[in-house]
């Protein structure tokens, strides 16, 4: 599966993961498959992560690296690095769900490509409000966020309250 020595094939990570689960191919669901590896795909050094589908399939997953998405500053506590690296996976998998699902190529809030970590923490983790309605309407989003879930759905600076708690 390897695409260099140090580097798997998202192709072919995909390839298993969708071979391996039945609920990648249900109809209507959205799954994301997290490894620690590094990946490539033919085009591009390296690839935080890779979607796969679209609104005709009936499937829709992807594949995310966390590799690059960990931040390795050591001046940050273990529960500040796993925030940010959720929070940069959940920008990752939001944009994605929205493509899979169909939706134009926009490149704007959260739907805007990153090109490097710099630009994918500066990028907005949420859609903007005619995205957001238009995914709404098209009932690929919710319209009230829940807290049951991801935290990031739920709410802004969640996961804090959760560090607090413990």
């Amino acid at each position: 599966m390897l695409a260099t020595p140090n580097q798997l094939d998202v192709g072919k990570v995909a390839d298993k993961f969708l071979r391996a689960t039945t609920t990648a191919k249900q109809s209507g669901t959205f799954n994301y498959l997290l490894i620690p590896n590094d990946m490539k795909d033919g085009t591009y050094r390296y690839v935080f992560a890779m979607s796969f589908g679209n609104a005709s399939t009936p499937y829709h997953f992807g594949v995310v690296s966390m590799a690059r998405l960990e931040p390795d500053d050591p001046r940050l506590s273990r529960w500040q690095r796993a925030e940010a690296a959720a929070l940069r996976a959940y920008k990752l998998i939001i944009k994605s769900v929205a493509r899979v699902a169909g939706f134009p190529d926009l490149r704007r809030c959260v739907l805007d490509f990153p090109r490097s970590l710099d630009e994918l923490d500066l990028k907005s983790a949420e859609f903007c409000p005619p995205d957001r309605n238009a995914l709404v309407n098209a009932r690929i989003l919710k319209a009230e966020e829940r807290v049951a879930g991801c935290a990031y759905v739920a709410e802004r600076g969640y996961l804090g309250d959760v560090q607090k708690a413990l």
